[in-house]
């Protein structure tokens, strides 16, 4: 296939599809990377890549990058022009995060196939095992922050009208203040308070949801309206 003729099929489905062709290009994209981490969850990949070490004595990058290849095939993508696009996709979209977050989840699938292919067997189910640790410790803090938010939740929903104002008196500034800064700069703000305010920032987050449903105004609306005053 040509790329007039390729170029020409994105532009014509797109129109059916009614969203831009570039908005198709990245589905594409998503597409090839969930190829290629569900092929990388496969065991023969492993054992492939662990026999292209031993007998190879050198990390299976190239290995991988022909599996990846395969996956452009797969999904209907011409290899080369395939590649060249995916090498563009820095300058196509610029700034685009969940692309990019999209494609790092792709690095490091290989990354730790290419990790794995250099330990012994023993080596290997002590990694799992520890792997399987650290899933049940966030699984487990996961449900612990459920269960907090749960109680803020009720302290929140039982408050009267005078605590209501209070919280606001102390929070509100506050909260302002971190909801104006940038969305990375929010986590570190929140970790330099005492453990006592970042409840009280999140029963401030919460509050203000019950006062936008209580007012039948969206709460991204209300909150941007009082970060703005």
């Amino acid at each position: 296939m040509s790329l007039d003729s390729l170029t020409f099929g994105v532009w014509a489905t797109s129109l059916v599809l009614n969203r831009g062709p570039w908005e198709l290009v990245k589905i594409k994209i998503f597409l090839f990377v969930d190829c290629c981490n569900n092929m990388m969850l496969q065991p023969e990949i492993r054992l492939l890549a662990r026999q292209y070490f031993l007998e190879k004595d050198e990390a299976p990058a190239q290995l991988l990058q022909k599996k990846q290849r395969d996956c452009l095939e797969y999904i209907g993508v011409e290899r080369d022009f395939g590649v060249e696009c995916l090498n563009q996709i820095p300058r196509t979209f610029p700034g685009d995060q969940a692309l990019f977050q999209k494609l790092q989840s792709l690095e490091m699938s290989a990354s730790k196939i290419v990790q794995e292919a250099k330990l012994s067997d023993e080596e290997l189910e002590v990694r799992k095992q520890e792997e399987i640790r650290q899933a049940h410790e966030a699984i487990r803090a996961q449900e612990q922050q459920r269960q907090r938010m749960a109680e803020i939740q009720l302290a929140v929903d039982s408050m009267a009208q005078e605590e209501r104002q209070a919280l606001k008196a102390k929070m509100l500034p506050r909260w302002k203040t971190l909801m104006r800064l940038p969305q990375q700069e929010r986590v570190k703000y929140l970790s330099r308070q005492a453990p006592s305010d970042q409840v009280d920032f999140s029963m401030m987050s919460l509050l203000l949801v019950k006062e936008a449903n209580e007012q039948q105004e969206s709460p991204q609306s209300y909150m941007q309206r009082l970060v703005a005053e």
